[in-house]
């Protein structure tokens, strides 16, 4: 019984340890002064019945443990704050693990592709190349729909240059073929003007004259 007690007592939660038979106590130690309160710790302690080797429905005797209730709460705060480190360790390694996975995934694609169609908006055969490991992905595709898309806003461009030439060559043809009878019409009208003619005759000469002029100033500023 002694060496039972010295063993629980070596235990630093262990404030007092009571070892008794059936009929006497066999040995009580204590961590404070004040002896142990048998009735005390059989119920805020810990008990145990000890039964017969030989028949166990036998009760030889009891083990009575008083517990340590600070060092318990200093070991449960020690506890506590290990796991809670662990706990924090584990969630800055998750969040890290979670910013590189969006930086590798998503961002690093994205910044790629901004590049790529900084490099290739003035190139009208210029594709985005589809980023490694995102062929199937969402950003694979969107890589495609880009390509697509530049691939007919290159062609809309190409049709739209093509017309505006052909408009230029238009107003360029059209503006020689009338102005040149114009300028034909006002010069002859000048001329015209300078022979002897009726007032009758200088009146109408004067007007046409004046009207092509005018008709003239007009094609300058629409063509």
């Amino acid at each position: 019984a002694k060496d039972i007690a010295n063993g629980l007592m070596k235990n630093s939660v262990v404030q007092g340890v009571s070892i008794r038979s059936t009929n006497t106590e066999l040995i009580t130690l204590s961590r404070s002064e004040t002896p142990l309160d048998t009735t005390t710790v059989r119920l805020s302690g810990v008990g145990r019945k000890v039964t017969s080797p030989f028949d166990a429905s036998i009760e030889i005797g009891e083990i009575l443990v008083q517990p340590n209730l600070d060092e318990l709460d200093r070991i449960n705060r020690k506890d506590l704050v290990f796991i809670g480190t662990v706990l924090i360790l584990q969630l800055i390694i998750i969040i890290l693990a979670a910013i590189y996975a969006v930086f590798r995934w998503i961002v690093l694609p994205m910044k790629n592709m901004s590049d790529m169609l900084h490099k290739t908006r003035d190139d009208e055969s210029g594709t985005l190349p589809t980023p490694a490991g995102h062929e199937t992905t969402e950003i694979g595709r969107l890589v495609k729909d880009i390509n697509d898309l530049t691939g007919h806003l290159a062609e809309a461009r190409k049709q739209a240059e093509k017309a505006s030439r052909a408009k230029g060559d238009f107003l360029a043809n059209m503006s020689h073929e009338i102005r040149t009878p114009i300028n034909a019409v006002v010069g002859m009208a000048h001329l015209a003007l300078k022979t002897e003619l009726t007032d009758k005759q200088r009146d109408y000469v004067e007007k046409i004259r004046s009207s092509g002029s005018h008709l003239l100033d007009l094609v300058n500023e629409v063509l």
